[in-house]
């Protein structure tokens, strides 16, 4: 990856594979890793566990980290494709998602 990332957001994160390759191998200094379930519990630092929807995490997300501050979005929910894609496009239109993330 050629991008560098400062902040991304794993949504559906449980168990935390793409938290850690985020950070593992993307280089990712900070993940926002979102789900109601448990996380394992060896992570690397720098992932944030947020237990709860990404509904419920998006307004938290823009609170404290501002317009423009995620810069990559993985998405391994349990749903319906069309709703993964539906959150992802949501967080985008809230600003929240910076020009150009992957």
């Amino acid at each position: 990856m050629t991008k560098t990332l400062r902040l991304a957001v794993d949504a559906g994160a449980s168990p935390g594979g793409w938290s850690q390759c985020l950070v593992d191998d993307a280089h990712c200094p900070r993940v926002l890793a979102v789900d109601p379930g448990a996380l394992a519990p060896a992570l690397p630092a720098g992932v944030e566990h947020m237990r709860c929807t990404i509904q419920e995490a998006l307004p938290r997300i823009a609170a404290e980290h501002g317009a423009g501050s995620v810069d990559a979005w993985v998405s391994d929910m349990n749903t319906r494709p069309a709703e993964a894609v539906l959150q992802l496009l949501v967080a985008a239109a809230s600003g929240v998602v910076a020009r150009g993330a992957v």
